[in-house]
């Protein structure tokens, strides 16, 4: 889904009077620099937010004071590990989440069917059909007797079957793309959901995908191009062409018969506002590449290390409700796949001049473990909170609150913080700089933005 322009953005006056205020005072005020009047703009809107909590939930809406008092959640799964400290205090809290989609997650990194459907409840179960998890709901409930009594069983058996047939159709289409590449010499490397579902998945069907993801050498795109153009596909994007010229992949290829869609990556991310970090760095992915057997076609993937640090950073870099619970399921995958072989050194040492990165493996993992889903070492985790730069304790909690909103529950979005307007929030407590400068940026980053006068005019 297209974020909003900041300008869409719609939000009651009166929320944001106080605010006005400070800012009429803070240049005759003493400490009235920006930094201070955004720390007070910050506390005052905190603080009133927090008194209109339990208006707001009475009327089944979100909004941004939830994000500090975040619910009482049940933990998915046994004991996790030592929690990684600061002075003595724990720099996550381990505080429960909606238990239903976390079961079912839990289930499925253990390949369990012994799931309840009546126990998880009808919003889980709901939610889950919505995000795209019905074959690892199906799956996961396999050995429960009640389940083809429920009402709600039709729905997940059918969306189950379709997302079997959808991936089955996808990974038939790749293997013709293959086929018709190696005939020109071309070696693809297969990324993300397709490349997951294969190697880390006890059945690659459980692992959906709204694409097909293939990296090739700069190169060879061209090529690769053209044989997507001779097997019927075409391009097909609301994006302007010349977006594609510096984006991470070309225009996405639709094959309007089969309803696959395929892109073809040249590098693994998009330099932005801030460069590509060394961690996804072309150079590097180049010496971390290893051959591979799809459906008996050669190609290449990413060593389980590289990938541990790619699909965080993906799932990171892109704050998504509906199927954004693929990003964590992927790591939990990797680390219960890759086991005490990964090489956390090598995790650690790529990330040593990259903190945006590392701040998307540490939200990741603390998340994990604090719901219980998964304990990665205390030493790595250490290490990848010296490495990033974003989150503090409050910065951390905010953004665990959010997963467990918005990917986890799927709460309807609230009348103070829309979807839009939680993706702002969301990129800005994840930006590499200090914590408490992020969370001083954030009162400002949700305000509406007024048409300037020349605009006007």
């Amino acid at each position: 889904m297209t974020p909003l322009s900041r300008s869409s953005r719609t939000v009651s006056p009166s929320r944001f009077r106080p605010c006005r205020s400070v800012r009429r005072r803070g240049a005759s005020s003493a400490g009235g620099g920006p930094g201070g009047r955004s720390a007070r703009i910050c506390n005052i809107y905190i603080r009133e937010s927090r008194m209109d909590a339990t208006a707001m939930v009475s009327r089944k809406s979100f909004g941004f004071a939830e994000m500090f008092d975040a619910p009482a959640i049940v933990d998915a799964a046994g004991p996790r590990a030592t929690q990684p400290t600061k002075n003595g205090k724990a720099l996550h809290k381990t505080s429960p989440a909606p238990p239903g989609l976390l079961r079912v997650l839990a289930a499925t990194v253990e390949d369990r069917g012994d799931v309840s459907l009546a126990a998880l409840g009808e919003p889980a179960v709901r939610w889950a059909l919505a995000t795209g998890l019905a074959p690892a709901l199906a799956r996961a409930t396999r050995h429960d007797p009640a389940r083809t009594a429920s009402r709600l069983w039709p729905e997940i058996a059918g969306a189950d079957l379709t997302a079997r047939l959808l991936g089955a159709e996808q990974r038939e289409a790749t293997v013709e793309i293959l086929d018709a590449c190696a005939s020109l010499g071309c070696r693809l490397t297969l990324l993300k959901g397709i490349a997951i579902g294969a190697w880390h998945y006890p059945d690659p069907a459980l692992r959906p995908m709204r694409d097909v993801d293939l990296l090739a050498a700069e190169d060879e795109v061209p090529a690769v191009e053209g044989v997507l153009a001779a097997l019927g596909y075409v391009q097909r994007s609301d994006a302007p062409p010349h977006f594609y010229d510096t984006h991470h992949h070309s225009t996405p290829f639709l094959h309007p018969r089969r309803g696959v869609w395929v892109e073809v990556h040249r590098r693994l991310a998009s330099p932005g506002r801030r460069p590509v970090e060394p961690a996804l760095d072309m150079e590097r992915v180049r010496r971390h590449l290893l051959p591979a057997d799809f459906l008996g076609r050669p190609v290449t993937r990413l060593r389980d290390e590289l990938q541990l640090v790619y699909v965080a950073s993906h799932w990171a870099r892109s704050f998504k409700v509906a199927g954004g619970v693929f990003g964590l399921l992927d790591v939990l995958m990797l680390l219960h796949g890759a086991g005490p072989a990964l090489a956390w050194d090598d995790v650690l040492a790529s990330l040593d001049r990259s903190p945006a990165t590392a701040g998307h493996l540490y939200a990741a993992l603390t998340y994990l473990e604090a719901r219980g889903l998964a304990a990665a070492p205390a030493a790595p985790l250490e290490g990848l909170r010296r490495r990033q730069r974003a989150f503090g304790r409050t910065s951390l909690r905010l953004v665990h609150a959010m997963i467990d909103r918005f990917m986890v529950a799927g709460a309807p979005q609230g009348r103070l913080l829309s979807l839009d307007r939680a993706r702002v929030a969301w990129r800005t407590l994840l930006l590499p700089d200090p914590p408490l400068r992020n969370l001083a940026r954030l009162p400002w980053s949700l305000l509406p933005r007024r048409p300037s006068r020349r605009a006007a005019v």
